[in-house]
């Protein structure tokens, strides 16, 4: 491991970009682990040759015949994301099942690729009786049907050599309508959002992939802007903007045709995004979904920000609650004086359902062996399952110390010095330098302010700067907090050994 870590290091001193270096270690380290767990990949994995045409992959429940070559997509990096999406949907059904013992399921999957995550539903998610896959690359079309025939699903899963805007289309009606729909395109996947929410029935789940990070970066906002209707801010809380860009559009696209949505699972990978979603019928809901999006003033220099809803609910002459356009948003910051940043729209609900993340932790406590990811999927739940859902967005702890000119500070310091004021802090997956709180931006600007400075190496306090209010900072003595202790294992790139 040490070898491959030094050649990847030559690579990027010889000019190769980063994030090639950084797909690669992962890719190649990612060997043993997938060895442990008896998966079994193609091209970067050892794989059984079945003969000179194809290698078999082994992975939950399915094994699929790959063409030798590059003629089929397959990506075995993507293992946590489709064990993640197989939990997410076993939880779904077995919760509708608790209600309704008798119902069966139809799952739909337009970019199917080689067609294993259609086999994997089949086979791993209960009362399924029928999966549509649809690819519209005619050799991954045919090995989808290699691949059902290998696996003996013809009477589940039916395949089609379509456009899958197309698919989407036809799917409309309400008898062809879908319990479960997987988007998984190469790049945005704003184009099939529309047809993808008109396509379930009611309280269907939706599960959509984007990989288009780069989009949500704030770069470009013209380009967020044409595909999912958001302005983004650049370095911005980029991975959590990403999640709640695509969950506004999500939620526009399904309140024009009266529909409203319940984000189950929304999580940033290293290079894509995976949310999964409820889609409830009912006016009455998507009209109210307006008040869960919101707009963001942020300031450029301190990092401070604010978060405002769209509308807000007043009291008229008669005593009647109605929505009303908010209108008290600050221009300026509090720190800086200087004008503030707005962006949005941005999802402003909950990104998780926390039943849904407690339920899967203990499944895989009571069976760990049952995902080949298990220890990423625990890693990443178990810190979604500590972050605060009634609070958008979060500040990089670094950017705060450095507006005020400061050394590091532990965020197990910071986290205790905020519950000492009555507030509330927790980390974010993917970032190891969240900041995620529900105090005001004051607040945490002027706790940051008072924190002593110490020199690089010295243990000793130096001296305070006078303010008006003092405080005394002391570390916490107990156990640090549980996403504390799980922030080295929330992430993907490298895999743990």
């Amino acid at each position: 491991m040490m070898r491959l870590l030094i050649t990847c290091n030559k690579l990027i001193l010889n000019g190769t970009p980063k994030k090639i270096c950084h797909h690669l270690y992962f890719l190649c380290s990612s060997n043993k682990v997938h060895e442990r767990n008896n998966v079994i990949c193609s091209r970067l994995y050892s794989s059984e040759s079945l003969n000179e045409k194809w290698n078999v992959i082994r992975e939950g429940s399915a094994e699929i015949l790959l063409p030798k070559g590059e003629k089929v997509f397959y990506n075995p990096a993507q293992l946590v994301s489709r064990d993640m999406t197989v939990a997410v949907m076993e939880w779904y059904v077995k919760k509708i099942l608790e209600k309704e013992p008798e119902r069966t399921f139809s799952v739909l999957e337009p970019f199917a690729a080689s067609g294993l995550r259609s086999i994997r539903f089949a086979k791993e998610v209960p009362n399924v009786t029928r999966v549509y896959t649809n690819d519209f690359s005619l050799p991954a079309f045919e090995n989808i049907q290699e691949n059902i025939e290998h696996n003996g699903l013809g009477d589940i899963i039916e395949a089609t050599n379509e456009n899958a805007y197309e698919v989407l289309c036809k799917r409309r009606l309400y008898s062809n309508r879908f319990d479960m729909i997987d988007i998984d395109p190469y790049g945005t996947a704003s184009n099939f959002i529309d047809g993808a929410v008109q396509s379930l029935k009611n309280g269907g789940l939706l599960c959509i992939t984007c990989t288009d990070s780069k989009t949500f970066s704030g770069l470009d906002a013209t380009v967020c802007w044409s595909r999912y209707q958001s302005i983004p801010i650049y370095k911005f809380a980029i991975k959590e903007q990403g999640l709640r860009i695509v969950l506004h559009a999500i939620s526009i696209s399904a309140a024009r045709h009266g529909l409203y949505i319940e984000p189950q699972l929304s999580v940033h990978f290293g290079f894509y995004i995976r949310l999964f979603v409820k889609i409830n019928y009912g006016n009455t809901g998507a009209n109210q979904s307006a008040k869960k999006h919101v707009n963001v003033k942020h300031c450029r220099k301190c990092s401070s920000f604010s978060s405002h809803p769209l509308v807000e609910e007043r009291e008229n002459e008669k005593g009647q609650l109605f929505p009303h356009p908010v209108s008290n948003m600050p221009e300026t910051c509090q720190t800086c004086n200087i004008p503030l940043q707005t962006g949005g729209p941005f999802w402003g609900g909950p990104l998780h359902n926390q039943e849904l993340v407690s339920d899967i932790l203990s499944s895989m406590e009571e069976n760990p062996s049952k995902f080949a990811a298990t220890k990423w999927m625990h890693g990443i739940l178990g810190v979604l399952s500590e972050e605060l859902h009634d609070a958008p967005f979060y500040y990089i702890s670094d950017r705060l110390t450095g507006f005020y000119k400061k050394n590091s500070i532990r965020l197990s310091t910071i986290s205790d010095e905020l519950e000492k004021l009555g507030y509330k802090m927790s980390s974010f997956h993917g970032e190891h330098q969240a900041v995620k709180t529900d105090a005001p931006a004051h607040v945490l600007m002027n706790l940051i302010e008072q924190f002593p400075n110490c020199g690089r190496g010295d243990n000793s306090v130096a001296e305070e700067k006078p303010h008006k209010s003092k405080r005394t900072f002391a570390r916490n003595p107990e156990q640090p907090k549980e996403w504390i202790k799980r922030k080295k294992v929330q992430f993907i790139y490298p895999p743990l050994e």
